[in-house]
């Protein structure tokens, strides 16, 4: 596990709150984020805004980046693979999502040191396959049984994330990001999303008003609410070699504005 302890700072959940955050050299991983409350966080981006020609819009058509749930009120048995949960209805459309569970009580409390719940499927994050004793239900299915057991209550509380895989995606909106000679701001809708792998960690579009070393990607929250980006169990930390650190996992690429951007820490550490 110490391995991921040191590694967990760079494949943090990225929570958006109202505050602009300028990174330096990417999140986590030893690289230098400054954070400041008084910069701007008037609304969302829009077409246009500071001399852009458009945005890439996660939730537009050409993306439809899909939320996934965190739930926080599950009763987790070991040896079981059913999750029963007071505060989140499974249906049929959440069969194939992705799936992970720790221990941990929530943000800040009682995290360091917390465990998975599930074990890898054949190497790979679980999924949901199926509802008890039927879709639609508050307990859900797992592709394994679980490893430990969580009540809703803490110090030993169950955090469950779940939802759909949008690694390719977020990856293909960095992409778009990049694509022409100025750089498009990325706007992440409201939500949480599943990755496997690092995201925002390149940028290669030169800005209008700036110099020739001036590549800048601008990562833009949707609005006051949380918008999450959440590495998966089965997240790929050997590729984690962005920034100046070279153990940056997200928005690591030098120069990067960060808009109504916060961080908080999915487990094995303190926030």
């Amino acid at each position: 596990m110490q391995p991921i302890m040191r590694r967990i700072l760079s494949a943090s959940i990225f929570t958006i709150f109202a505050i602009y955050a300028a990174a330096q050299s990417g999140v986590g991983g030893g690289g230098q984020t400054n954070v400041s409350g008084g910069g701007s966080s008037g609304g969302s981006p829009t077409a246009g805004a500071q001399g852009f020609s458009g945005v890439i819009n996660g939730a537009a058509s050409a993306y439809n980046l899909q939320s996934g749930f965190q739930a926080f009120g599950c009763t987790i048995t070991n040896g079981s693979p059913n999750v029963a949960c007071t505060d989140v209805t499974f249906t049929t459309a959440m069969i194939g999502w992705l799936f992970h569970a720790t221990n941990g009580g929530g943000c800040c409390l009682n995290q360091v040191g917390s465990v998975y719940l599930f074990g890898l499927n054949g190497g790979a994050e679980n999924t949901i396959i199926g509802c008890s004793p039927s879709c639609p239900s508050g307990t859900a299915i797992v592709s394994t049984n679980a490893t430990a057991s969580a009540t809703p209550t803490p110090p030993n509380s169950a955090i469950v994330t779940f939802g759909p895989d949008m690694t390719t995606t977020l990856t293909a909106m960095t992409t778009a990001g990049n694509a022409g000679v100025n750089c498009l701001p990325i706007l992440l809708p409201g939500g949480i999303f599943l990755s496997k792998q690092p995201q925002f960690n390149y940028s290669t579009c030169q800005l209008p008003i700036q110099g020739p070393g001036d590549r800048q990607d601008i990562i833009w929250g949707y609005g006051a609410f949380s918008s999450m980006i959440a590495p998966t169990q089965d997240f790929n930390f050997a590729a984690c070699t962005f920034g100046a650190s070279g153990k940056g996992c997200f928005a690591s690429a030098q120069g990067t504005r960060l808009r109504e951007w916060g961080e908080s820490i999915d487990r094995n550490t303190a926030c």
